[in-house]
C-alpha cells in the first residue's frame, strides 16, 4: 500500500492521512474543506504504511483549488489503484500560499462571498445601464435616422432634443419626481408646436408668480415641455414679460461626428417682452394660423382671467380688470383655436392665482367664476382645454411657484407617459392630466388645507391628417416688437424722464423676480397731451439753489424720505415682512428692537408731510404744470405709505401680544405679512388712506392721457391692510 503520514487539520482538528508523495504540497481537508499543507515535524518522523484511504463522502465538496501552471499539467490516472484514486481526491496546489480560516464553514463562506460579489457586479451593471439608457437611446435614434436614405439631413437634425434642462431647473420641489425621462423615439421630426405665454408683473392687477429665481420657473418649464414632448426647436415660442434671469451662455453648436449624426444644440435663450394685448393677439394669431393639418399644437397661458357682463376675458399686462376694451375675450381665443388647421389643439390655462401667504396687493382673478368654469368645461369641437382649477377654486402658489405648473413639471417623466413617443402619436395629455390632478390636489391640501381640482375637457378629433415627414416645418415665429412711439405719439424718452423723477420702490417688499413696470413701453401717450408738461429746468439746477425753489425741494425731500424708508437694501429703514418661528421670548425682544425702524420711517414721513402741506398753499402759483402734477402724486403716495407704516407697526405689536395664528408642527416655518383690502388700524390711519385714494382719483381725472394718470390708477388699487399668515 502506498506510504502515508498522519496529521491534524488546523481547522476542524480531525486526523488526516496524507500520501507521502503529497508532503509539502497543498491539499484540501475532506472534512471541512480547508486548504492545508503537511510538513514533517523533524527528520526522525517515520513514514507509516497506511490502510486504504476511504473515499471522500458524497456531501464533501470536491472543488479543486485554482490551478497553478504546474498543476494544470498533471491529470489523474484513471488506471491507478483505488487507494491512489482516493489520495488523488485531495486537490493539490503547488507553490501557492495557504489561506487559513478559523471556522468550519469554510466552503459555505466561499459560496456566500461568491454570491455577494456576483450580486454586486450585477448591481453595478444595472446602475450603469440605467444611467446610460438615455444616451443609448440617442445613439439608436441617430443610427436609425442616418439609415433612412429618404430623410434629408435637415429633417434628421430636428430629431434631437430642441432644448435642454440645465442644472438650474432642479429645485427642492422635484425631490419626489421620478428621475427617468421619456426615452427618445425611433426617428423622424415630430409635428408638434408649443406657445407659452406668462403675464407676470401686471400694471393694474396683482402680480402672477413667474417661478423661483433659482431656476424652477416658467422658462424652465417651457424648455422641459418642449424636450419631453419632442417639440422641434424652431416650433417653440415663449412670450413673457419677466426677465429670464442669469442663464449659462449658449455653447457653440457642435459639429457632426464620424457617423454624421447631429449633436445636441445649445440651450434655448429667451428675452422678456411686454405681454400687452396687441403682442399677445398677434403672437397667438400667427402661431395658430401657421399650423399644418398634421400638427399637434399646445398653447399655455398663465395670467388673470376675469368675468364682465357674463363674458370671460384674458387680462394682458396693461389690462384694467373693469375695462373690457383693454382685455382679450376667451371666445376670441376659442374662435382662433377652432379655425386652426392643426390635428390636435390643446389649451392649458393656469389662472385665478393666489398665494395666501402674500395675499393680494392688488385685485386679481379671484376664485373661478361660474361663467368661466362653464366656458372651460365646454370647449369647441376638436379643442382640448386643461385648466388649473374649477368653479369657486383658486390656483394656488407656494413660495413663488405655481403648484399646478410644478405638478406638471414633475409629471413629465417616462413613468407617467409610459410609451415611447413616435411622430405619429397624439400628445399624451390624458396621462399627464391624471397625474397632475393627483399631485396638485395633494399639495394644495397639505399646504393650504384647501381644494384645487385641475380638469381636462374636450377631445381630439377622431380623424385627422396623417403624419407626413416630407412636409416642411412651419417657419419659425418671431415675436412682434412693442410699437415704438412715432408721429403724434410722445417719445419714450420724454415719458421716461417724467417717470424717473418720481420713481419709488413698491410699498410691499418686491420679490426677487419682480421687475419694475416699464410704462413707457406699454402705454402710448400723445405728444400733444404731454406738451404742457415739458421740463424747463434740470433738477441739479434748483438743487444748487434750494431757497429759490422751496416748492420743488419739498417734493424732492418727500421722495427721498420714501425712497430711503422703503428701500429693501437700506438696513437702517427697510421694513421686514416675514419672521421665522423660534423662541417666543427672544422673538419678542427682537420685535421690540425692530419697531424702532417703522418709528424712524414714520417720523421722516411725517416731517415730509408737514413740509408738503406748508408749500401746498403755493401749489397754484407754481409755474410748472409738471411740478404741480408731481406734487399731487407725491402727496397721495406719502399719505398711503404713512398709513401702511402704521398698519405695519400694529402687526409687529401683535407678535408681542401673542396674537399670531398657530403654526402647524413640521409644516409651517414662520409668519409672513399678507395684504388685504381693509386696514386694522385706528380711525385716523383709515382716514389717511382714504384721503390718499381721493387724491389719486383726482389725478386720474385731471391728468388724463399722462403718466400720472397711469401711476395713480396703479397705486390706487394697492391694498394697504395687513394680516399675518403662516409660511411653509
Amino acid at each position: 500500500m502506498p506510504a502515508a503520514i498522519q496529521g491534524k487539520c488546523p481547522g476542524c482538528k480531525k486526523t488526516l492521512r496524507i500520501p507521502a508523495d503529497r508532503v509539502n504540497q497543498a491539499v484540501r481537508c475532506k472534512h471541512c474543506g480547508m486548504a492545508v499543507q503537511i510538513r514533517p515535524k523533524s527528520k526522525s518522523d517515520k513514514i507509516q504504511e497506511s490502510t486504504p484511504l476511504p473515499s471522500a463522502p458524497p456531501d464533501v465538496p470536491q472543488t479543486p483549488l485554482p490551478d497553478s501552471p504546474a498543476r494544470s499539467k498533471q491529470a489523474p490516472n484513471p488506471s491507478a489503484p483505488a487507494t491512489a484514486q482516493s489520495a488523488m481526491a485531495f486537490s493539490t496546489e503547488d507553490d501557492r500560499p495557504i489561506v487559513r480560516v478559523a471556522d468550519r464553514f469554510r466552503s459555505r463562506r466561499h459560496r456566500w462571498i461568491a454570491l455577494g460579489v456576483g450580486i454586486g457586479l450585477l448591481a453595478l451593471l444595472s446602475t450603469g445601464f440605467y444611467f446610460a439608457w438615455p444616451h443609448l437611446g440617442k445613439v439608436k435614434t441617430e443610427l436609425l435616422a442616418n439609415a433612412r436614405e429618404d430623410d434629408s439631413e435637415s429633417a434628421v437634425e430636428e430629431t434631437t432634443s430642441p432644448v435642454h434642462e440645465t442644472s438650474s431647473t432642479t429645485s427642492k420641489h422635484d425631490a419626489s419626481a421620478v428621475p427617468s425621462t421619456p426615452r427618445l423615439p425611433t426617428g423622424g421630426v415630430f409635428p408638434r408646436r408649443l406657445l407659452t405665454i406668462c403675464v407676470h408683473n401686471y400694471l393694474f392687477a396683482n402680480p402672477v408668480s413667474y417661478g423661483e429665481a433659482s431656476g424652477q420657473n416658467f422658462h424652465a418649464l417651457t424648455d422641459k415641455l418642449a424636450r419631453v414632448l419632442h417639440v422641434p426647436a424652431t416650433q417653440v415660442v415663449e412670450l413673457s414679460d419677466a426677465a429670464p434671469g442669469q442663464r449659462p451662455a449658449p455653447a457653440p453648436a457642435r459639429s457632426k461626428g464620424k457617423s454624421g449624426a447631429p449633436k445636441e444644440p445649445p440651450p434655448r435663450q429667451s428675452t422678456a417682452r411686454p405681454t400687452s394685448k396687441t403682442i399677445i393677439e398677434q403672437t397667438v394669431t400667427k402661431f395658430l394660423n401657421t399650423c399644418r393639418p398634421q400638427d399637434r399644437a399646445v398653447v399655455l397661458f398663465v395670467g388673470h382671467v376675469v368675468e364682465l357682463d357674463e363674458q370671460a376675458y384674458l387680462v394682458p399686462l396693461e389690462g384694467e380688470l373693469t375695462a373690457k376694451e383693454n382685455l382679450i375675450p376667451v371666445t376670441w381665443l376659442y374662435q382662433n383655436l377652432e379655425k386652426c388647421p392643426a390635428r390636435q389643439k390643446v389649451l392649458i390655462l393656469d389662472t385665478c392665482r393666489l398665494d395666501p401667504s402674500r395675499g393680494s396687493e392688488k385685485p386679481g382673478s379671484g376664485p373661478m367664476g361660474p361663467k368661466l368654469d362653464s366656458l372651460l368645461a365646454n370647449p369647441p369641437a376638436g379643442v382640448q382645454v386643461w385648466c388649473s382649477c374649477r368653479a369657486k377654486e383658486y390656483s394656488y402658489e407656494s413660495e413663488g411657484d405655481s403648484i399646478f405648473l410644478n405638478s406638471l413639471a414633475k409629471s413629465l417623466t417616462q413613468k407617467v407617459i409610459k410609451n415611447i413617443q413616435e411622430p405619429r402619436d397624439a400628445l399624451p395629455v390624458e396621462a399627464l392630466a391624471k397625474e397632475v390632478e393627483r399631485l396638485t390636489a395633494t399639495a394644495v391640501t397639505e399646504q393650504w388645507k384647501a381644494k384645487q381640482t385641475p380638469r381636462l375637457s374636450g377631445a381630439e378629433p377622431q380623424n385627422g391628417a396623417a403624419y407626413n415627414k416630407q412636409e416642411p416645418l412651419p417657419p419659425k415665429i418671431e415675436l412682434p416688437s412693442p410699437v415704438m412711439a412715432s408721429g403724434a405719439a410722445a417719445s419714450a424718452k420724454d415719458v421716461e424722464s417724467i417717470l424717473r423723477e418720481i420713481e419709488l420702490p413698491p410699498i410691499r417688499l418686491a420679490s426677487d423676480e419682480t421687475q419694475p413696470v416699464r410704462i413707457a413701453a406699454l402705454v402710448p401717450f400723445s405728444a400733444q397731451a404731454l406738451q404742457p408738461y415739458q421740463a424747463d429746468y434740470t433738477v441739479e439746477e434748483f438743487k444748487r439753489n434750494p431757497s429759490r425753489y422751496p416748492f420743488r425741494m419739498a417734493v424732492l425731500d418727500a421722495l427721498e424720505a420714501m425712497r430711503n424708508g422703503f428701500n429693501p437694501h437700506n438696513d437702517a429703514f427697510s421694513l421686514q415682512d416675514s419672521f421665522p418661528a423660534g423662541n417666543n421670548d427672544s422673538l419678542k425682544k427682537d420685535i421690540l428692537k425692530r419697531q424702532m425702524k417703522p418709528a424712524k420711517v414714520l417720523g421722516l414721513l411725517m416731517e415730509a408731510l408737514d413740509d408738503l402741506r406748508k408749500v401746498g398753499e403755493e401749489r397754484d402759483q407754481e409755474p410748472s404744470k409738471r411740478w404741480q402734477a408731481h406734487y399731487d402724486y407725491v402727496l397721495a403716495e406719502l399719505l398711503a405709505r404713512m398709513a401702511y407704516v402704521q398698519e405695519y407697526d400694529l402687526m409687529l405689536g401683535k407678535i408681542r401680544k401673542d396674537e399670531l395664528p398657530e403654526l402647524q408642527p413640521n409644516v409651517d416655518t414662520g409668519w409672513r405679512l399678507a395684504s388685504k383690502e381693509k386696514l386694522s388700524s385706528a380711525k385716523d390711519v383709515k382716514e389717511m388712506a382714504a384721503e390718499s385714494r381721493k387724491i389719486f382719483a383726482k389725478i386720474i381725472k385731471q391728468y388724463k392721457g399722462t403718466p400720472w394718470e397711469v401711476l395713480a390708477k396703479r397705486e390706487r388699487l394697492t391694498a394697504l391692510g395687513l394680516e399675518w399668515q403662516p409660511t411653509h
